[in-house]
């Protein structure tokens, strides 16, 4: 072997090696990437999970808000309708004989 092709095969050697290098240095990189592009779908899912939480405590306090409305209600409408039944309009109806009559006997008894 002569000192060009020991030269020759050193270069090719260096040149392998920094070919390898590289690719090692890609490979890095795209873990690296992928271990980044998890952490951010891992975040992003978080942030959806704390999104449908709060969405559920709304909904579970406007649900609570509309429950305590409708017992404000139901009494005030009861009390509406409650008044309506309590005060009838007065009817008067026909003339009765025994009630006169009634009235007269408590009369002489001295009774009002």
């Amino acid at each position: 072997m002569t000192n060009t092709d020991s030269d020759n095969s050193r270069e090719w050697a260096a040149q392998a090696y920094a070919l390898l290098k590289k690719r090692q240095a890609e490979q890095k990189q795209e873990l690296e990437k992928q271990a980044e592009q998890k952490q951010e779908l891992e975040k992003q899912a978080e942030q959806k999970q704390e999104l449908e939480k709060q969405a559920e405590q709304k909904q579970e306090l406007e649900k609570q808000a509309e429950q305590k409305q409708e017992l404000i209600d139901i009494p005030n409408k009861e009390i509406v309708t409650g008044q309506s039944k309590t005060i009838p309009e007065t009817e008067l109806g026909e003339f009765d004989d025994n009630f006169t009559w009634s009235a007269m006997v408590l009369a002489a008894q001295g009774k009002k």
